[in-house]
């Protein structure tokens, strides 16, 4: 008796690019391990095509093929890094017009994880801040599921479903343990650029003590002295506990 296996590898790489020749669809059929060609016309969209490659050989042919066609703007990131680089209506997008099971499930896992994590928010009239606790996360990331930026790891899913099953999660013996094992006050390092009301990530750190916290933003506020930059200490409640400024009085 005869097997029939069928493929389940999951895409590794996305290929992301805004110029191709007509019949680009047609030639990434020919090889192995590449998804369907995927194109947004949305004016707003950051880049047209997107493309999925299963494995390094997938991609290294891709590129070997059409990376004098494709133009200076292409860009190849890890599939989990790719949700980053579009918006969440483009995610939608994508999800909406990909036939590709494998790819559809890859893809529409964002979704479902941003649904899950904004239901369970709702339902138990949660703040980012308590989700963050109870999973082990920053607030960051919560927005980040939100978003659809990223995705939690399949534990803290199964954390976010058992919260739906609480009557009551503040009094919850188990979300009351994890609070207790993972809560421990964080300080944070905060440098934005007043200009750009960026954050200035090299140099944004947490600490456990304020001392450490201190010398952190004393040292950066010197190294940054004369440009315009805001530097402040926050604490988990994001409480301000120290200003320092980077301009010449």
């Amino acid at each position: 008796m005869t097997t029939t296996r069928i493929n389940t590898q999951k895409y590794q790489f996305t290929i992301l690019f805004n110029e191709a020749p007509e019949d680009i669809e047609i030639q990434v059929k020919n090889i192995n391990g590449l998804s369907e060609l995927l194109t947004d016309n949305n004016p707003k969209a950051k880049y047209a095509y997107k493309l999925f490659a299963k494995d390094r050989e997938s991609k290294e042919m891709f590129l070997k093929k059409f990376a004098d066609l494709t133009g200076s703007d292409m860009k190849i990131v890890s599939f989990s890094r790719f949700p980053r680089e579009v918006s969440s209506e483009e995610m939608i997008f994508l999800i909406n017009i990909v036939k590709e099971t494998n790819l559809f499930n890859q893809l529409s896992a964002y979704k479902e994880s941003s649904t899950l994590v904004k239901y369970t928010m709702d339902h138990l009239k949660m703040s980012v801040q308590e989700l963050a606790e109870i999973l082990d996360s920053r607030p960051q990331d919560v927005y980040n599921w939100l978003s659809m930026n990223a995705k939690p790891d399949r534990l803290k899913i199964v954390i976010l479903e058992y919260l739906l099953s609480c009557a009551d999660w503040t009094n919850d013996p188990f979300i009351n343990f994890l609070v207790a094992k993972f809560y421990s006050p964080v300080i944070q390092v905060n440098v934005i650029n007043n200009l750009t009301l960026q954050a200035i990530n090299p140099f944004e750190k947490t600490f456990m003590s304020l001392d450490k916290a201190q010398a952190h933003a004393k040292k950066v506020a010197y190294t940054l002295r004369g440009l315009n930059v805001k530097i402040n200490i926050t604490n988990s409640n994001n409480e301000i506990l120290g200003e320092y400024s980077t301009l010449k009085k």
